[in-house]
């Protein structure tokens, strides 16, 4: 059988939200929004994350965190994919970097002259990439030092491999964000494919196999009606955690034959 599970809705942003993101070890789920602030969310609970540890950043209705510095909206996030760091981008033109433990801000990157839309952390947790609206990425060290500026072919000629990949997965999720004013509403993991209908049908996340390209495959293997309209959506094995325009995240479990589960 294949269907799709609402398991819950969490509230707290003030505008909508722009992106959502699993830790690794699937613990937390992090929320960016055009409210200029990401919260942190425990994912078994479903209830704020200041609710089981003592995080500093707290605020809010029932002890919320949010983590706060950015000037304007937060357009993405990402955690490291050892899982100590959340890298925030924001129109602000910045990026910061949150220790994922303290939820203290650790640096801010402020070289972009243009909004940042899209992030992401190298393999071993080292590096950072930026996009930006000022047409460049920018490479960063995790301590925050700034590394190289990719603007052209010409600039990607002399990087390392590891590099020249980092850099390829920000370019491709910035030309995605900019084809979707702004939203991130495509995520692909592995064997899933989430994405969300065009035009007039924004309430509907569907769920897609994919092929050895990594494309979508066939008919949806599962299908889901958020209540209001979607801005962002994020997958982690069988679960799928869509941010919604009214503010809402909604957080939601794939049922399929083909995954083994349930």
């Amino acid at each position: 059988s294949k269907s799709g599970e609402h398991k819950c809705t969490m509230t707290g942003h003030s505008h909508p939200v722009a992106c959502v993101a699993y830790s690794p070890d699937c613990t937390r789920i992090a929320t960016a929004s055009w409210d200029k602030t990401v919260k942190i969310w425990d994912a078994e609970t479903k209830q704020d994350a200041a609710s089981v540890g003592p995080f500093s950043g707290s605020s809010g209705p029932s002890d919320m965190v949010s983590l706060r510095g950015h000037n304007s909206e937060v357009t993405c996030i990402a955690y490291s994919p050892d899982g100590t760091r959340i890298a925030s981008a924001s129109w602000d033109t910045t990026v910061k970097i949150w220790d994922a433990e303290t939820k203290q801000e650790v640096c801010t990157l402020t070289e972009h002259l243009g909004n940042v839309s899209s992030v992401a952390w190298s393999p071993d947790s080292e590096m950072i990439a930026s996009g930006s609206w000022d047409m460049t990425v920018r490479l960063w060290s995790k301590s925050g030092e700034h590394k190289g500026t990719l603007k052209g072919h010409e600039s990607w000629q002399d990087l390392e491999s590891g590099s020249k990949a980092l850099a390829s997965k920000v370019i491709q999720s910035l030309a995605a964000m900019v084809e979707n004013c702004g939203s991130d509403r495509t995520d692909r993991t592995g064997q899933y494919m989430v994405t969300v209908a065009d035009g007039n049908m924004k309430h509907m996340v569907y769920v897609y196999g994919t092929d050895l390209n990594g494309g979508k495959k066939g008919e949806p293997l599962a299908c889901f009606l958020s209540p209001a309209s979607v801005t962002a959506v994020s997958c982690k094995g069988i679960s799928v955690v869509v941010g919604c325009q009214d503010g809402q995240v909604s957080l939601c479990l794939l049922h399929c034959a083909n995954a083994g589960v349930l």
